[in-house]
């Protein structure tokens, strides 16, 4: 199966519509490291997101853990915080050509919430309202226009 039938694939399942998140709105996975049992934070900056996910981009350390355990959304400068998202990771995949340092990796993970408390999908549809834009196409190939806005996606 070529690359974009997998793509199309993936967008066939998609439940919720998806939009491009401003800069500056973050997540944090509190995974527990191997080290003598410290928690090692994970920040990666929030590209899209929808009700029922969100992508990510982030620097990736040598000793990460692969059993998450909490994700936060933060903005950088704002007040804005929902915690303890329940989540299950559902792709992890390395970025080539994106913010290329010699020895650092930059990975692309995608994330599928899980049964949300009220106040959390009433955070969770303030943040879309509030600090995203546009709909993200499934394939990430073009920009779309949505009610005047033009979309770059990644």
């Amino acid at each position: 199966m070529g690359s974009m039938a997998k793509r199309k694939g993936l967008a066939e399942r998609r439940q919720h519509k998806r939009f491009q998140v401003h800069g500056g709105a973050f997540t944090v996975l509190r995974p527990r490291s191997d080290i003598l049992g410290q928690v090692i934070d994970i920040v990666g900056e929030i590209v899209d997101i929808s009700q029922g996910g969100l992508m990510f981009r982030y620097i990736a350390g040598e000793n990460r853990s692969q059993k998450p355990f909490e994700l936060d959304i933060v903005l950088a400068g704002d007040d804005f915080r929902l915690d303890k998202i329940p989540f299950r990771a559902a792709s992890d995949m390395d970025v080539a050509g994106e913010w290329s340092f010699s020895a650092t990796t930059v990975r692309r993970q995608g994330v599928q919430f899980g049964v949300l408390t009220h106040d959390q999908k009433a955070q969770l549809q303030y943040f879309i309202q509030n600090y995203a834009t546009g709909t993200v196409r499934p394939d990430y190939s073009a920009p779309i226009r949505e009610q005047g806005h033009s979309v770059s996606c990644r």
